[in-house]
């Protein structure tokens, strides 16, 4: 009698851990690409890091580092690094998207974040403005790509300090980020 007793509150015991460990089972993230691909949260940190660039439609800034953000995706590649560019918010329609993404196209999976998902997540507030996470998920650098744009219509000649990049080269050589944040400068998250 003992021993059923002992068994049956092991086996409840075993049941209610069960029900717990369900209910609290991650939310299944899933967002989807301006093209309709899907991205699942829980997938998305590459192997040595994860970049993630804020941008938006009507930002001209957003779309003058187009081609910098490309050369960096290019640059890092086969780095184990992945790369995404994230539009927040619900203020630009397909439409809007659809025309930025063919006009100014992205080597990178470029997310719609209509519930402001990375936005809150990371705190970012301006277009463009770079989160750089490390194999653990770590933000390890946030902010400017680099000094070319000192205000959002004056841009200078040439960067001469590459924020971004070196963060990135930091990351991969398992160093310590000597800058790791910058004010971004551009467009508003818009709300």
């Amino acid at each position: 009698m003992k021993i059923m007793k002992n068994l049956n509150k092991a086996l409840v015991c075993l049941l209610l851990t069960c029900i717990f460990m369900l209910s609290c089972k991650k939310e299944k993230k899933v967002f989807q690409t301006f093209d309709h691909k899907a991205y699942m949260l829980d997938t998305m940190n590459g192997s040595r890091g994860s970049l993630y660039v804020f941008l938006a439609p009507e930002c001209p800034l957003s779309e003058n580092y187009t081609l910098t953000i490309n050369q960096l995706q290019a640059q890092f590649a086969d780095s184990g690094m992945r790369f995404y560019a994230v539009i927040s918010g619900q203020l630009f329609d397909s439409a809007a998207i659809g025309f930025y993404a063919n006009r100014f196209p992205l080597g990178l999976p470029l997310l719609v974040d209509t519930g402001y998902y990375f936005s809150d997540q990371f705190k970012a507030t301006t277009t463009p403005e770079a989160v750089l996470l490390n194999e653990k998920s770590e933000v390890v650098y946030q902010g400017a790509i680099d000094n070319w744009a000192t205000a959002l219509t004056r841009l200078t000649a040439a960067p001469t300090s590459n924020y971004l990049m070196d963060a990135m080269n930091s990351v991969l050589k398992k160093q310590a980020v000597k800058i790791s944040k910058t004010k971004a400068v551009g467009c508003f998250i818009e709300r």
